[in-house]
């Protein structure tokens, strides 16, 4: 694996890591229960997203 692709994988990593707290944070904040469904259910798949770009790191 090259050192870019490397730096690439780590930072998808860094950004799926930040959708799931930024997902999580609005899933709190919002009221109507749709969308609070919508955020957790995009939150719940974040921890795929991870495992999958770890196993090619």
């Amino acid at each position: 694996m090259t050192k870019k692709n490397l730096e690439t994988l780590e930072a998808a990593l860094k950004f799926e890591e930040d959708e799931r707290v930024f997902f999580l944070a609005v899933s709190e904040k919002t009221k109507e229960m749709f969308g609070k469904s919508t955020f957790l259910s995009l939150a719940d798949a974040e921890p795929d997203h991870i495992e999958r770009i770890k196993k090619d790191i």
